[in-house]
């Protein structure tokens, strides 16, 4: 059983034109984008709830230097 559902989409008809001369999976390339948009929103998401962690850390960090830094030889 397929996980995927139909739907209506209305796009611009000079569009339609484009992607049926082209050979463009209109599926495949919605559910492309959607993701690509999806995986942007995601990180921004996690971004905004790790901003106060991420800024502590990189306070600790120009404090008190990265761990076994004096043992490094590059």
């Amino acid at each position: 059983m397929s996980d995927k559902a139909r739907t209506t989409v209305r796009i611009s008809v000079n569009l339609l034109q484009f992607a049926k001369s082209a050979d463009v999976n209109l599926s495949k390339t919605l559910e492309g984008a959607l993701s690509a948009l999806q995986a942007e929103e995601a990180k921004r998401h996690w971004l905004a709830e790790n901003t106060e962690a991420l800024e502590d850390y990189n306070d600790r960090i120009e404090r008190d230097g990265v761990f076994g830094e004096e043992l490094r030889r590059f």
